[in-house]
């Protein structure tokens, strides 16, 4: 790659990146392939020539479909499409557990597909490796989530599972593979016995697997909520702040053995990923490691290496393996966090000039704090709607503590366990501290809830940081220039998205289990058609994120045109009827919300010679059963059904 020798492989990534979100819109054909291919051969044999200028221009236009071969790799490679499975059929299914998830719940592989297997009524625990028969029907997971919530179906086919298994039998073990995933499995599941063993403190228990192993099954819902608060949660989950920790630990103790630095570091990396295959081979562990592999590979060679490279040239790995990682909240975190070290900790740090060598260390501390957690702040927003203010004076005190924590739990760990009970208290020292300072810090957090920014908010943000980071490292206008006109265009996008968000009209059916709730967004204002409590309504991310003023609920004209004389909703154009027990059949209204497990015969009972409404709506206040009633008279009566189990939370614009 001519046209830029420092950052070829950011280039790359950028065409990656590209090709991957294009994806989910687009398909290029396979002759752009072929073109591509003739392009780079043609510019290649230009490339020989004597002629300086047609050189140059050679080598430039055969960068280029280089990066539109990569476009067309991501954008080819992202678009997987699962095996299709009937609903109703019985499977007989051969699979080998892959992962134990919390909950025990677990996720299996068979036939090249990975399935999602829950365990509330199975008494049986199974382990990674295990092979299991059994009786199954195969069913696709619902996108039933309301607007900007989460939603467990979409978290899964970012892992790769598609499906979720119904047993029709119970699972039977027929076996276990030997692979190196069940080796180091196994010898994990020693040692949280081990760690049972050496102490009886549970809170050190559970400190000591998340941040040595990996493992947060039994993690109590009251010390998880503990780090949240604070945001210090990154903690409990084994990523690159940890494998950084055991990667200088494994070379300090190299170097004092007296080992070159070389050597050191070749002796450190294959224990580097045994450490990150007995963690479970998590994808952040998987990052950090190969980031750490690149470092040690250039160090070991005496190469000069570049820090944007060595973070481009893993990414790019991690996605060519793995697509869909590009829309994983892990890989999104990781990076940004990496990112920020690397353009902002340089200037934070040599702001104040020298220090002496403890206030040195002790800045350096908050410096690497900020410049980490800077970056991740807009997608916090965006997924988690909230912000941590000063979530940082937290990770000062926690970061130090959990790293100690970990270096100790890794001796008690490594030795041998009468070793390992001697030197247990100093864990159960360290996590009584840990947890006491976030207890006396938790009060002073300050949490900024109900942040819902766009996507392009949240891309014009990071171009931002981006141009302001490196305008610090090298001074030059035009990073400036750049930082002010993305600026604006954050500001054009906030003002649009705004004006958007109050012109909209719409009437929303919320998804809740065994539970109605209905509202008309008109103009920026929300009345609630149907609710258990007003509460709910108002905590909805919906109301939150369109910043919708609430209106009391009552009857008669809503606007021009929109007459509200509950069950019955008159539109300018239709008549929306919201039907429950007790709800006289419909006369003359054109789309009929089913709510309150209500019966088609409850409803229309037998001698019904009125039009049907042309659209049925269920929303998840009806059960199962009553649901297939309704499928039955929708279906021979051929009539337009809904289901918000299915759907999610459905819509129906008002024109």
């Amino acid at each position: 790659m001519q046209f830029n020798h420092k950052y070829p492989f950011l280039y790359l990534l950028a065409a990656l990146a590209g090709g991957i979100l294009c994806g989910a819109y687009f398909t290029l054909p396979l002759w752009v392939v072929a073109a591509t291919s003739a392009g780079i051969a043609g510019g290649i044999l230009l490339a020989r020539t004597k002629n300086p200028r047609l050189q140059h221009f050679a080598w430039a236009g055969t960068d280029i479909l280089l990066l539109a071969t990569i476009f067309y790799i991501g954008n080819t490679t992202s678009r997987h499409t699962p095996q299709t499975y009937e609903p109703e059929s019985v499977y007989w299914l051969e699979a080998r557990c892959e992962e134990e998830l919390n909950g025990n719940n677990y996720i299996l592989s068979a036939n090249g597909d990975r399935f999602y297997l829950s365990r509330f009524y199975i008494d049986t625990t199974y382990h990674a490796g295990d092979s299991l028969s059994f009786y199954t029907r195969i069913l696709p997971f619902r996108h039933n989530a309301n607007p900007y919530e989460f939603s467990y179906a979409r978290y899964m086919e970012q892992q790769g599972v598609h499906h979720r298994l119904r047993p029709l039998s119970p699972p039977e073990p027929t076996g276990e593979s030997h692979t190196v995933a069940s080796f180091f499995n196994a010898q994990r599941a020693k040692l949280l016995e081990k760690t049972m063993r050496l102490t009886d403190d549970t809170t050190c228990i559970r400190l000591v697997n998340a941040l040595c192993l990996g493992y947060r099954n039994d993690m109590q819902k009251e010390l998880n909520d503990l780090f949240i608060r604070t945001g210090t949660v990154h903690l409990l989950s084994v990523s690159g702040l940890h494998v950084g920790a055991i990667f200088g630990l494994l070379l300090f103790i190299f170097r004092r053995l007296r080992l070159s630095r070389q050597a050191a570091m070749l002796l450190a990396l294959p224990l580097l990923w045994g450490y990150a295959c007995l963690t479970g081979l998590d994808p952040a562990v998987v990052r950090a490691a190969t980031i750490l592999s690149f470092y040690a590979v250039s160090r070991m060679l005496c190469r000069t290496y570049n820090p944007v490279n060595i973070l481009s040239a893993s990414a790019v790995l991690t996605l060519l393996a793995e697509p869909s990682a590009l829309y994983s909240l892990s890989f999104l975190l990781s990076y940004s966090a990496y990112g920020g070290i690397m353009l902002l900790y340089p200037y934070l740090f040599r702001l104040p000039g020298k220090l002496p060598k403890i206030p040195s260390q002790i800045y350096a501390c908050i410096c690497l704090t900020l410049a980490a957690q800077i970056p991740t702040l807009p997608i916090c927003a965006y997924y988690f709607h909230t912000l941590n203010a000063n979530g940082f004076l937290a990770n000062l005190i926690a970061v130090p503590l959990s790293t100690l924590l970990l270096y100790a739990a890794a001796a008690c760990l490594a030795l041998p366990a009468a070793v390992g009970q001697i030197l247990m208290p100093a864990c159960e020292i360290l996590s009584r501290a840990l947890t006491g300072s976030l207890q006396a810090l938790a009060p002073y957090i300050v949490n900024l809830k109900d942040l819902y920014p766009t996507a392009l908010s949240v891309a014009l943000i990071y171009g931002m940081i981006f141009c302001f980071g490196y305008y610090l490292l090298k001074h030059k206008s035009r990073y400036l220039q750049a930082t002010a006109g993305l600026a604006c265009l954050l500001l054009i996008a906030t003002v649009l998205a705004n004006r958007h968000t109050s012109s909209r009209r719409e009437i929303v059916i919320f998804h809740h289990h065994r539970q109605s709730a209905i509202a008309l967004n008109y103009n920026g204002f929300c009345l609630p058609l149907k609710s258990p409590s007003d509460s709910l309504l108002r905590s909805a991310p919906y109301v939150l994120r369109n910043k919708l003023q609430m209106l009391p609920a009552g009857t008669g004209s809503v606007a021009d045109g929109f007459s509200w004389q509950p069950p019955r909703l008159c539109l300018p154009h239709d008549t929306l009827l919201i039907a429950a027990p007790g709800t006289p059949a419909p006369a003359s209204a054109g789309i009929l919300i089913v709510t309150g497990n209500l019966y088609p015969r409850q409803l229309f009972g037998d001698g019904f010679r009125r039009p049907y409404p042309r659209q049925i709506i269920l929303d998840g206040s009806n059960h199962t059963y009553c649901s297939r009633a309704w499928e039955k008279f929708c279906a021979r009566h051929r009539l337009a059904l809904l289901h918000t189990a299915e759907e999610g939370a459905i819509y129906l614009p008002i024109k």
